[in-house]
């Protein structure tokens, strides 16, 4: 019996014409406009990574070699929103297309309905093999966000003693193991979807030899990056001495770099097993990380750039190399973007775009009107609401009413607020906004109460 015959016989009617389909599509091994389409998707999400701190992103040490290589050969988007500053909401966008309320994930207990359609199971119906590896409580199964995978792991991030580690070989092995698979075929005959999470480069910031040495200068200060140190000073609003801050820095530098090796050799195990040439790839992440630029150190709280500006590279089979676009992007555009590159449509509700136009000659808003959300928000109580159009920013702490606006181009630090200078486009914004506010929800929010240990891994890792 042939693989492809295997394949049909144990998979359901929905999935058996979409793996027909694929294959029709992979014979030609172009697309309906003459691009190749690829054969695979690997999407990587590393937690807490701010673009900035990224050499492709202009960054000025080098902490991402090979993520620099992957944005050579592939399209870098430049200026990417976060949907929330935390991990659960932001996930549920980038899995779902969605925006967190509109998902009903808003919350810590918060868990995704079942009407919400994830890419996953998108992917599923229509003929991909869908597996993940997680690496962060908030991911684990409790979230519902594993909705579609046929394979679902959690590589818990905690040891014995509460500390956090870096579990990135731990996820690089198992991501590989399941790329071997027999029931996949000689060099993945079956199409896959391939969703990995890495959490290290989140506090603890604790980096290994020889990543340290290379990145952590001399430092005899108390800092150990810690999260239990790090929430307890942010509780304290305390404001780091400058040595203590570029220590912190440091660490969290360290940290990409060794993230950044790791995916290195994650890489290089897609080209050992002959999977590069046929696989998508997109990075991105979650949120991103605050060192005092505005008084706080860790994210969570508040829309600042260096929390909500996160990096997106797509690379993969039709993709041009080396194109950038400063085109405004958000984490809900990245579910319908991958199913559009492997012809696979969302057919569902979003509210997300497909970024493809960037590369296809076709048109990108520049004006586009972006959300984002912190209705949970540790250690700083109100709900906050951003509203992006352009340029110009609005953050509304929904509970005090207090309004801020920026203005990106002129002011990229955010260091003036315009919201009393100019009313009128506060105004406009606060319109939009308060209509995004009103929006139901495709479902209703579905919580759990926490249990004894779900409070305690909570608090371990800052929330």
């Amino acid at each position: 019996m042939t693989l492809l015959a295997s394949i049909l016989l144990r998979s359901s009617p929905a999935r058996a014409l979409g793996v027909l389909a694929g294959t029709l599509a992979l014979l030609t091994g172009c697309g309906a406009g003459g691009e190749p389409v690829p054969r695979h998707v690997l999407l990587i999400s590393i937690d807490t990574l701010r673009a900035d701190h990224l050499a492709c992103y202009g960054y000025e040490r080098p902490t991402s070699p090979h993520l620099d290589a992957l944005a050579a050969r592939g399209v870098v988007f430049e200026d990417v929103t976060a949907s929330s500053p935390w991990t659960l909401p932001s996930h549920a966008s980038l899995l779902t297309g969605l925006y967190p309320s509109r998902a009903g994930m808003r919350a810590p207990e918060h868990r995704l309905a079942e009407p919400i359609p994830t890419l996953a199971e998108h992917l599923t119906a229509r003929g991909f093999t869908t597996r993940a590896v997680v690496n962060s409580y908030f991911l684990s199964k409790r979230s519902g966000l594993d909705a579609g995978f046929e394979t679902y792991d959690y590589v818990e991030e905690f040891l014995s003693n509460g500390n956090i580690v870096n579990r990135a070989p731990a996820i690089t092995d198992r991501a590989l193991q399941l790329l071997d698979d027999p029931d996949l075929g000689d060099a993945g005959s079956e199409r896959i979807f391939l969703f990995l999470h890495y959490y290290d480069v989140h506090s603890d910031y604790a980096p290994e030899e020889p990543w340290r040495s290379r990145m952590v200068r001399p430092y005899a200060g108390r800092l150990d990056g810690t999260t239990p140190q790090l929430t307890g000073l942010r509780s304290a609003r305390q404001k780091l001495a400058p040595g203590d801050l570029r220590h912190l820095i440091d660490l969290y530098d360290a940290e990409i770099l060794q993230l950044d090796a790791e995916l290195g050799r994650l890489f290089a195990g897609l080209e050992a097993r002959g999977l590069a040439e046929d696989t998508l790839i997109v990075v991105t992440s979650d949120h991103g990380e605050e060192f005092q630029e505005h008084g706080w150190i860790l994210h969570g709280h508040d829309f600042w750039q260096e929390l909500v500006g996160i990096p997106l590279i797509v690379a993969g089979p039709g993709l041009p190399a080396g194109l950038r676009s400063d085109t405004p992007a958000s984490l809900i555009d990245v579910a319908p973007t991958v199913a559009r590159l492997v012809e696979r449509p969302l057919a569902d509700e979003h509210d997300g775009i497909d970024l493809s136009p960037a590369w296809r000659g076709g048109v990108l808003p520049r004006e586009r009107v972006l959300f984002s959300e912190a209705l949970h928000v540790p250690e700083n109580p109100g709900k906050k609401w951003m509203v992006r159009r352009g340029p110009m920013k609005l953050v509304l702490n929904y509970v005090n009413r207090r309004k801020r606006l920026f203005d990106l181009g002129a002011d990229p630090a955010e260091l003036t607020s315009l919201a009393a200078e100019r009313s009128e486009t506060t105004s406009e914004l606060l319109e939009l906004l308060r209509a995004q506010i009103r929006l139901r929800p495709i479902a209703e929010d579905f919580a759990e109460t926490p249990g004894t240990t779900d409070v305690e891994n909570l608090r371990k890792i800052g929330y």
